[in-house]
This record gives C-alpha cells, sequence and structure tokens, in this order.
C-alpha cells in the first residue's frame, strides 16, 4: 500500500514538473514576443 502511494505521489510531482515547464516557456515566449515588437 505505502509503496503505490509513493509511486503515485512521485508520478503527481514528475506532471507538476512538466506543467510549470510548459507555463514557463509559454510566459518566456511572451516575453520574446513583446520585447521583439517593441
Amino acid at each position: 500500500m505505502k509503496k503505490q502511494q509513493e509511486y503515485i505521489q512521485r508520478s503527481l510531482l514528475e506532471r507538476d514538473k512538466k506543467l510549470l515547464e510548459a507555463i514557463r516557456e509559454s510566459q518566456e515566449t511572451k516575453k520574446l514576443n513583446f520585447s521583439g515588437r517593441g
């Protein structure tokens, strides 16, 4: 039972990391677009 919980937590952490990375990337591309126009 404990191992299953650990596995679930780990997979959730991995998913959160990927989501955060995607958000950061989209924010950075927005910044680049703004600075490129200005």
